[in-house]
């Protein structure tokens, strides 16, 4: 892109980020969110075993894709396609 816009910013293609740094960022609204389904009895849904191993969460799929609409969205046709977990809960 930044070749087509001049204007874009030249940023590095990041094919994975750490699991660790997801994890830290998302720390503060799981907390609240776990706290809500504990009072509710709601299911918390964690999406990092699905789209992440034990030490990175990739950005791309195996085709080069982007998994993500922005920093943090899932891009609709990625989760139709690969979050499976939404399937499983759905039936309980």
């Amino acid at each position: 892109l930044p070749e087509r816009f001049p204007g874009f910013p030249n940023r590095k293609r990041v094919n994975s980020v750490p699991r660790a740094e997801v994890s830290a960022a998302s720390e503060k609204s799981n907390r609240v969110l776990r706290g809500i389904a504990e009072r509710t009895g709601a299911t918390l849904i964690d999406p990092l075993n699905s789209f992440c191993d034990q030490s990175s969460c990739g950005t791309v799929d195996a085709d080069g894709n982007p998994r993500y609409r922005d920093a943090g969205h899932i891009r609709a046709s990625y989760v139709r396609d690969h979050a499976t977990f939404l399937d499983e809960t759905g039936t309980r």
